[in-house]
């Protein structure tokens, strides 16, 4: 998940976004992300580049998310998975996300158990 975030937040970079909302259903990404980083912490590098990323010109604001409520992404990331290693960027949805996304419009219901 912090790859995800890492590599996210330098397309938005590169894109010259000003503003940037990082939602995320991982609560324990959030929250390394938002406070101070522990220099012997396993994932402490990711963390510094994310950091360093963090404190340019720009604005960063982080949120957790229940899985339900950021389906499409989760969807994206297991379709991801089939794919491999390489960072894409996507001008449109894949079909099964598409799907997903007029469902959602229809007003499917999001059910949390």
């Amino acid at each position: 998940e912090l790859l995800v975030i890492l590599h996210a937040l330098r397309i938005a970079w590169s894109r010259r976004t000003q503003s940037v909302l990082c939602v995320s259903d991982s609560a324990v990404a959030v929250e390394l992300v938002m406070h101070d980083i522990q220099s012997s912490h396993r994932l402490a590098p990711i963390l510094y580049s994310i950091e360093e990323l963090v404190h340019r010109p720009w604005t960063i604001q982080f949120e957790h998310s229940f899985r339900e409520g950021n389906k499409y992404v989760d969807l994206l990331a297991r379709l991801g998975q089939m794919q491999g290693l390489e960072v894409e960027e996507l001008v449109s949805p894949p079909p099964k996300v598409e799907s997903q996304v007029l469902a959602d419009i229809a007003g499917d219901p999001i059910v949390r158990l």
